[in-house]
């Protein structure tokens, strides 16, 4: 193949990718990242990131789906909750192809859906996430799971996952990065209106730095219903995969 055939090549399969995902995809209310493989879930104070992830070896598609807690000021789309769920698709041509996206797209859609129904409040990402953190036993986890606990007025136990940030030894740039972030958060942690005007105050930055759409709300102030509030979300997310 010449480098015009393989140019082309690679025109025509990220061409399908595109369209497959709009088709999929923005009909959630799910939008592009400009021309990449990105697509975002904007839920105000976090957000669905959806990658069709390329390959630096071969045409084709790897997919990641995740959740970005917004309250960490950064420039670049990570995936706190989630990752990758789909080998590797490679592309052969568009025959091929075509129906295989079609069920990686298939995939992101429902894992999209899945993610809304599980933080559909910012109540139910005060209930994962400290469980989660001693699962994987993860620094970053600990912090996400202290900010949502101390937004929603579990003070106590936010308190002390601040404390074991800060009680850790570090040894490496990122930990140095975790002690400070959860440092900054726990000054007001004593003052709750503070706290959570502080909060909103980095997912606005962040949103910002990331340049998300514009919004007047960030849907974080929402009231959690208990069990009937999480089985009408996940009834919601159920409807829309079947429609």
């Amino acid at each position: 193949m010449n480098k015009d055939q393989t140019k082309l090549s690679r025109l025509v399969h990220s061409k399908i990718i595109a369209e497959v995902a709009e088709e999929a995809l923005a009909p959630l209310g799910i939008f592009q990242k400009g021309r990449s493989r990105t697509w975002i879930d904007d839920r105000g104070w976090w957000i669905g990131v959806i990658e069709f992830q390329p390959s630096g070896f071969s045409k084709g598609s790897y997919l990641n789906v995740g959740a970005m807690w917004l309250w960490h000021e950064k420039e670049d789309f990570t995936f706190d909750a989630g990752d990758r769920i789909a080998k590797f698709v490679a592309y052969t041509d568009e025959e091929q192809f075509r129906p295989e996206i079609i069920k990686l797209a298939s995939a992101a859609k429902a894992q999209a859906l899945r993610l809304r129904s599980q933080f559909a409040s910012i109540h139910d990402a005060a209930r994962y996430l400290p469980g989660q953190a001693r699962r994987d036993e993860n620094r970053w986890t600990e912090l996400h799971g202290a900010i949502a606990l101390g937004y929603v007025g579990k003070t106590s136990r936010a308190q002390w996952l601040f404390n074991r940030i800060d009680g850790r030894k570090v040894t490496q740039e990122w930990e140095h990065l975790v002690r400070e972030k959860a440092r900054g958060f726990s000054e007001t942690l004593d003052r709750p209106a503070d706290f959570r005007r502080y909060v909103k105050e980095t997912i606005w930055r962040t949103r910002n730095l990331l340049e998300l759409p514009e919004r007047t709300e960030l849907d974080i102030d929402r009231d959690d219903g208990g069990l009937s509030h999480r089985w009408k979300s996940r009834l919601m997310a159920w409807r829309a995969t079947i429609r």
